[in-house]
């Protein structure tokens, strides 16, 4: 004997169903495979969306980074044009013998405005280095019969980033 029940060609309950919607299964027959996912796929695919997460994130965090070694980069190198254009305005305005232009090695920019700034955190340093020069042959870029100073300016910060050197010359003249 045969034995058959009704199921629902919808996938609902029975008692859900309009009677246009129920179809006769016989036992023992096979089973439509069902059109979910499976708990296993889902599983396999939320730890394949949160290690892509994750991989988002450090990637993230390395451009964060890179983004303030380039802002500190810009800090540096504008610390060193202002201290520059402070040394050519004592060149211009006191003269080539003032006390502020004679050689060695000084701090002299670090009272700069935006020093102490809540941007600049208080971490940067400037080094200024002035060296005398009389003129003479190549490669001395001073001119013949000429003095000349020779201003280097380096810019560093507390945690290792030193900005390449600038580097140029007051003449009296």
């Amino acid at each position: 004997v045969s034995q058959s029940r009704y199921s629902c060609r919808c996938g609902a309950d029975h008692r859900l169903c309009d009677g246009g919607a129920m179809r006769r299964v016989e036992a023992g027959a096979p089973r439509q495979p069902s059109r979910g996912f499976t708990l296993i796929e889902l599983v396999v695919v939320i730890i394949l969306l949160g290690i892509a997460g994750a991989a988002v994130v450090m990637l993230q965090g390395s451009v964060f980074s890179q983004r303030e070694l380039t802002r500190d980069q810009q800090i540096g190198a504008q610390l060193q044009q202002e201290c520059a254009e402070r040394f050519v305005v004592i060149r211009r305005t006191q003269g080539f013998n003032n006390a502020l232009l004679q050689p060695g090695t000084y701090s002299q920019c670090a009272d700069l405005p935006v020093f102490g700034s809540p941007l600049l955190d208080g971490n940067f340093s400037v080094q200024v280095t002035i060296a005398s020069r009389t003129g003479g042959a190549p490669p001395n870029p001073c001119p013949v019969g000429r003095n000349c100073k020779l201003i280097t300016i380096s810019v560093s910060k507390s945690t290792g980033l030193q900005l390449k050197p600038i580097s140029f010359q007051v003449t009296d003249s």
